[in-house]
């Protein structure tokens, strides 16, 4: 076996027994028939319309990602195009033994960004490094201090100032649209990754 990459255990283990992985052959096979997820999602619609819930979608954005970023500049033409009610939730990064190599989450994230955003209409500058820390806090302290739809109007915005390192633009988007303490940001971002994990969900740009 390479020792180019780490033994991560768990389900990401590199080397499962034989027994292992006919197990989860036989139980990824059951759900995802598309036949039984098309029962499921018949019976959950049923459910929706009988207790006259609106059709809703939650949005897991993790400031210091570059995925994340790309996905905020999708969220005014999502709420655009479906008759959704949309939450968003600020996140940190994964943890646990299932995340595979997670010193290498965030520079992939960038590095992929980067490439991918043109084919897409999107943006977003290549940055080798992470986030300057200050403006990741000042970046993080808007958007705790919005609602749905005011991050869905402004994440985009925040974002780009946040990569392209403009501090004048990000005192200026703190000013018109208000900025949570750091404390009341540690408890928005608290408060997000409990309801990730409920989800069963592990990482920012997620929808539910």
């Amino acid at each position: 076996m390479t020792k180019q990459f780490k033994e991560q255990g768990g389900a990401a283990t590199m080397d499962p027994s034989r027994l292992k992985r006919w197990l989860t052959s036989r139980v990824m096979t059951r759900l995802v028939d598309p036949a039984r997820l098309a029962r499921r999602r018949a019976e959950a619609e049923k459910a929706r319309v009988r207790e006259q819930r609106p059709h809703r979608v939650e949005y897991f954005h993790q400031v210091e990602d570059g995925y994340s970023h790309l996905a905020a500049q999708l969220l005014p033409r999502l709420q655009e195009r479906y008759d959704i009610v949309l939450d968003c939730h600020l996140v940190a990064g994964p943890v646990g033994k299932n995340v595979p190599e997670p010193e290498m989450l965030l520079p992939l994230s960038r590095d992929d960004a980067f490439h991918i955003a043109p084919e897409y209409g999107l943006s977003f500058p290549r940055h080798p490094q992470a986030p300057n820390a200050d403006l990741l806090e000042q970046a993080t302290g808007i958007l705790a201090a919005q609602d749905t739809r005011a991050f869905t109007a402004v994440a985009a915005d925040v974002g780009h100032a946040l990569w392209s390192e403009d501090s004048a633009a990000l005192a200026l988007l703190a000013a018109e649209h208000g900025a949570a303490s750091a404390a009341q940001a540690a408890q928005r971002i608290t408060a997000g990754n409990a309801r990730r994990a409920a989800l069963k969900h592990y990482s920012g740009a997620m929808f539910y």
